[in-house]
């Protein structure tokens, strides 16, 4: 469970450490969970020019479930994949009409994690590749495909220094023209990418088409 001034998520996951793959043996996990979110959000009513925006507060219901296996035959590295779904509905303002969706895909990624200590890294370096497609035929209102690539490097460079360094670099594509939700964008801001804006304030206008770096 977790709670700030706007997030409020609860989730409950099930997890068997060794699930036992054909022709490979005991080389992976299966974890399900389910989750519960809702978010606040500030909506800005577009206005005619000379006249003052105004902002309206609402909220957004997201719950859903996730299925993910690790395969871990490929030594150093993991393979992980799986499926989500999540259904969200708002808004509560009455100039606005309801909104619900869903979003279905599947997903896949590969790590390679090489550092002493995960929470904070003194050397060894962390390479993430992933994708993930959602389509309407596994349960999604919207067709897309998404890759993302992240690369973080830790050097000590003495007893009370690390030098650390990240790469991140992503790219998606939507069809059909529509408009895809936030909680699909790349989002940038806050503490750990862009300090001088608020936690994951930063998103791409064009939703069709984006690249994040």
């Amino acid at each position: 469970v977790r709670g700030g001034g706007t997030i409020r998520e609860g989730r409950l996951a099930f997890h068997v450490p060794s699930l036992f793959v054909p022709r490979l043996g005991r080389a992976g996990d299966l974890t399900l969970s389910v989750f519960r979110r809702d978010e606040q959000l500030t909506i800005a009513r577009e206005v005619l020019p000379g006249e003052l925006a105004t902002t309206f507060q609402d909220t957004r219901f997201e719950q859903g479930f996730h299925v993910e296996q690790a395969l871990h035959f490929a030594h150093p590295w993991e393979i992980l994949y799986g499926y989500s779904y999540r259904r969200a509905n708002f808004s509560r303002v009455r100039f606005r009409p309801v909104e619900t969706y869903g979003l279905g895909s599947l997903d896949a990624s590969a790590i390679l994690d090489t550092r002493d200590n995960p929470l904070s890294p003194r050397r060894g370096n962390f390479y993430s590749l992933s994708i993930e497609g959602g389509q309407k035929a596994l349960g999604s209102d919207y067709d897309f495909l998404k890759g993302f690539a992240h690369v973080s490097l830790s050097h000590d460079v003495g007893r009370t220094v690390v030098w650390a360094q990240g790469y991140r670099i992503g790219g998606m594509r939507a069809s059909g023209g529509r408009r895809l939700p936030d909680e699909v964008l790349f989002r940038a801001g806050g503490p750990n990418s862009l300090r001088g804006f608020s936690a994951e304030s930063l998103a791409a206008r064009d939703a069709v088409n984006a690249l994040a770096l």
